[in-house]
């Protein structure tokens, strides 16, 4: 019932033994014994840290890290890994022998690798820092995120070039205490396919990396305290696109925030029931073929901003199109009708 750590310079003369979980820990490499396993070697405390006194012991616990290390290390750059709510994360996360969690299966999947669900279950919260995608396709992967966040994305490796995650089928839910569902800080290319986020007191999806490109695609945002989708960079950042399509973002304070320095779409998608239907601030927003109901105002312009819609109907809410320093252009083709106020467009120009 021991963690072992050793520093590389140190070996094979000491070997660390603070309490926890048992594992034995060479550099970067962790191995989880079974809780069967169980060593006994003569000790003494130095300083609160216990440390083995017999070179024998020693050498006896680094032999056994090089057996059981080898297999791990092949397991630990698998392309593919699976989840199970039956599995363990003491396992190598194979198909027939699974792991418990996300954030288990991610340190035994390559970078560019997979992982898969095998069966309905609650798989953890987990923090992304590769390539990867994560797949619940089949039995929906699900995950519960009170009080902290569902999803962190911060891809910094220069060695991995591609720096693209992929969500797919999953179920987020914050529990009403959560922070973000997915917080994107830094990546390439993120894809969200078919995932359902609820019940979160800041976003939904909280973008703050410059340069990337977001897609939402088949997904639901719902019953978020602050955005359902918000882009927002730090001082400075450029050039982050999103794309939403076909896609629901209901009961937020703001359906989608298109903060400075940032450019979206949104087509075949509705936003329902929120204080705001959609923002721009010094940003440029396109809106195709959606509806905004059920809410506040529905699309507002703050300063420097420029809102497109084109084939969007817009009706009972409070006030339709809301400009605030901003421009919002139609096609002549938008439903604005049965708003308590429907406004009017900065300016119209025919469809070509």
């Amino acid at each position: 019932m021991f963690l072992a750590s050793a520093k590389p310079e140190d070996l094979p003369q000491t070997f660390l033994l603070p309490s926890g979980r048992h594992s034995i820990t060479l550099g970067a490499i962790s191995i989880i014994l079974p809780d069967s396993f169980f060593l006994q070697a003569e000790a003494f405390n130095d300083g609160g840290t216990r440390m083995f006194k017999s070179l024998i012991a020693q050498r006896v616990l680094l032999g056994l890290f090089i057996i059981v290390s080898i297999p791990l290390i092949a397991s630990a750059q698998a392309t593919r890994t699976w989840v199970s709510g039956v599995g363990d994360d003491v396992n190598p996360c194979s198909r027939t022998a699974p792991c418990k969690t996300f954030a288990g299966a991610i340190f035994r999947t390559s970078v560019g690798g997979e992982i898969d669900c095998l069966d309905p279950g609650g798989y953890g919260t987990v923090i992304i820092s590769k390539s990867i995608t994560i797949d619940g396709t089949g039995p929906f992967g699900t995950m519960l995120a009170g009080s902290t966040n569902g999803i962190i994305i911060n891809i910094t490796a220069a060695s991995d070039t591609a720096k693209t995650v992929r969500l797919h089928s999953l179920s987020i839910n914050g529990l009403g205490t959560g922070t973000d569902g997915i917080r994107v800080m830094s990546a390439s290319h993120v894809f969200i396919d078919e995932v359902l986020i609820d019940g979160f007191n800041r976003h939904g999806i909280n973008v703050g990396a410059p340069g990337a490109f977001i897609q939402v695609t088949k997904s639901t945002i719902r019953n978020v305290a602050r955005y359902g989708i918000n882009l927002e960079l730090a001082a400075g950042g450029t050039g982050t696109n999103l794309s939403v399509e076909s896609s629901n973002l209901s009961t937020c304070e703001i359906g989608l925030v298109a903060g400075p320095g940032t450019n979206a779409t949104a087509r075949n998608s509705s936003f329902m029931r929120n204080a705001i239907g959609v923002a721009a601030e010094r940003s440029d927003l396109l809106l195709e073929s959606c509806i905004v109901a059920h809410g506040g105002r529905a699309v507002m312009a703050h300063a420097r901003s420029t809102i497109r819609i084109s084939q969007v109907t817009i009706t009972n809410n409070q006030v339709g199109l809301a400009i605030d320093g901003g421009k919002i252009i139609s096609f002549k083709d938008n439903i604005i009708n049965g708003n308590v106020v429907d406004g009017v467009p900065s300016s119209t120009v025919l469809p070509i």
